[in-house]
């Protein structure tokens, strides 16, 4: 009855396709193409000044050593399925494929809080004429150098970012106190931070396996 078959159409454009672009152009794709098809190969990196590399056999000796579990996988995959699972308290929660991304959402969320602007950054002695406040204050920390933190990738685990953002409520109420003004707005703020390690399910993240012990020792 006249139809084309849709196969045919689609040469006609992929020949018409490649009437419009220049043989580099065509060279280029076909080598797009090729590479594509290649099997992937992945590598263990490490973070020197800021970029990526791959281990040398030096460093990779060294962290089978540091981290047998992952050194025992990598050797043999099937050794995954001994490993336990975390424990997930709601299982409608979506769930990040590293810890650092769920810490990164905690701390910006926060960030977002109305009353949360007393810890957006260090706190200043002099502008806020208190001088005595790194007699008081030994530990100083703020959402602002947490989420630098972050960024850079100061952080070995989430306990960490947490412990952190736990630190900037305490060392405010340490020298605040609980009745004062900021005392107020950092309880609000502390209220969101429980709501929101509930909603991200961070406790997953926080019940993660040792790396620093042979795979046969975790329960």
């Amino acid at each position: 009855m006249g139809s084309r078959s849709r196969g045919v159409t689609g040469l006609r454009d992929v020949d018409s396709l490649n009437l419009i672009l220049t043989p580099a152009q065509q060279k280029e794709i076909q080598k797009h193409n090729q590479e594509n098809k290649m099997n992937k190969k992945y590598c263990l990196t490490v973070l020197k000044d800021g970029i990526y590399q791959e281990l040398t056999d030096a460093e990779f000796q060294e962290f089978c050593e540091t981290c047998p579990v992952v050194a025992a996988v990598l050797k043999d995959n099937s050794q995954l399925s001994k490993l336990p699972m975390p424990k997930i308290n709601d299982t409608n929660t979506p769930l990040y494929d590293c810890w650092d991304k769920a810490a990164k959402r905690l701390i910006n969320s926060l960030w977002r809080v109305n009353s949360a602007q007393i810890f957006h950054h260090p706190v200043d002695p002099d502008r806020l004429q208190i001088p005595d406040y790194f007699e008081i204050v030994k530990e100083p920390i703020d959402f602002g150098t947490i989420k630098q933190r972050l960024n850079h990738n100061y952080y070995y685990n989430i306990q960490d970012v947490v412990d952190d953002i736990q630190k900037c409520f305490d060392n405010c109420m340490l020298f605040n106190g609980e009745d004062s003004v900021v005392g107020e707005r950092c309880m609000k703020v502390m209220q969101e931070f429980k709501k929101l390690y509930q909603q991200l399910n961070i406790e997953f993240y926080l019940d993660t396996i040792p790396l620093n012990v042979p795979l046969d020792e975790i329960q």
